[in-house]
């Protein structure tokens, strides 16, 4: 009786031990296949270049445009209708609401040797939305890439007049899959900051569809899009950008594809997201606290000894 009562416990345990295990698989992102499809992808890439100031005041930001896995041996030379816009998105903070469509302005593209590049500059404090959109065609299948970031720059030309504008694109001229954030990281993104990702082909949602967070502090991480084509995603506290200069920023990327008949689309997002300022600034603060608690401590023992040695 004593044995069979074990065997019961010991199958319970066993049991529940499997469930669990099977609840965490269930609960964590998806991995291996999926991930390791997402690399493979053809895809294009905003890759954030050194800022630089000029004598002026105005701040140059290069952005470099990297094509990945597209067929061919000079990838770029297969790809047409290359297209960068450029839109102006408002100065501070998710308080700042964007009601109206965005306005996209054709920007050139720098081709030097094998490198592709497009260069913002302002006198002014600044965000952009960049956005930019390639196809590349063979054995009669095309394949739509897309690339998105939103990026702030500190001009600090003192006076600095109106800037040009070149011609607005049409508004249908974005023909790819778009993956919208919510809030937009219009100034100064940050980890542990949580946002939503909406991925949409012409203005439809796309539930149940591949998302994958390639962040090099941490392994890749796959997702599903919900019913309205979001996922939620928290960027984690990363203790080698902490170890930085506070200005200091690493860069992540998100990538999604959508397959319809013989099309394929495929996108992504950069972001360049800063260590969090809140969690820091209480770290100092408790640090500081610290600091001065032992101080006042270390104060209070010394001046009461040499009073007792007066005495």
């Amino acid at each position: 009786m004593i044995k069979s009562g074990r065997a019961l416990i010991f199958r319970a345990l066993l049991c529940f031990v499997l469930f669990m295990l099977v609840l965490l698989m269930l609960m964590m992102p998806q991995s291996g296949l999926a991930v390791d499809a997402a690399m493979q992808l053809p895809h294009l890439r905003i890759v954030y270049g050194a800022e630089q100031a000029l004598p002026d005041g105005t701040v140059l930001l290069p952005l470099e445009i990297h094509c990945e896995n597209v067929p061919g041996n000079y990838r770029r030379v297969n790809l047409s209708v290359v297209t960068v816009g450029v839109a102006s998105l408002p100065a501070f903070g998710p308080s700042v609401k964007q009601t109206k469509p965005l306005v996209y302005r054709s920007i050139p593209v720098i081709r030097t040797g094998d490198k592709w590049t497009i260069q913002l500059c302002t006198g002014l404090p600044r965000s952009f939305a960049v956005r930019v959109q390639a196809q590349s065609a063979a054995s009669g299948k095309t394949i739509y890439l897309t690339a998105e970031t939103n990026c702030f720059i500190f001009g600090r030309k003192r006076g600095a007049k109106a800037e040009f504008k070149a011609d607005a694109l049409p508004p249908a001229w974005f023909s790819g899959l778009d993956m919208s954030i919510d809030p937009p990281f219009y100034y100064w993104p940050q980890t542990e900051t949580p946002f939503q990702v909406t991925v949409r082909l012409r203005g439809r949602v796309l539930p149940k569809t591949a998302l994958t967070v390639f962040d090099g502090s941490f392994p890749p991480a796959s997702y599903l899009t919900d019913s309205a084509g979001r996922i939620a995603y928290v960027p984690p506290d990363d203790p080698k950008l902490n170890r930085l200069s506070e200005k200091a920023a690493k860069q992540v990327f998100l990538v999604s594809a959508y397959k319809e008949g013989n099309d394929l689309f495929v996108a992504t997002r950069t972001l360049r997201l800063h260590r969090n300022r809140l969690s820091h600034f209480q770290s100092d603060m408790g640090m500081a606290l610290f600091g001065a608690t032992a101080t006042i401590t270390g104060g209070t023992v010394i001046w009461a000894r040499r009073r007792r040695r007066r005495a």
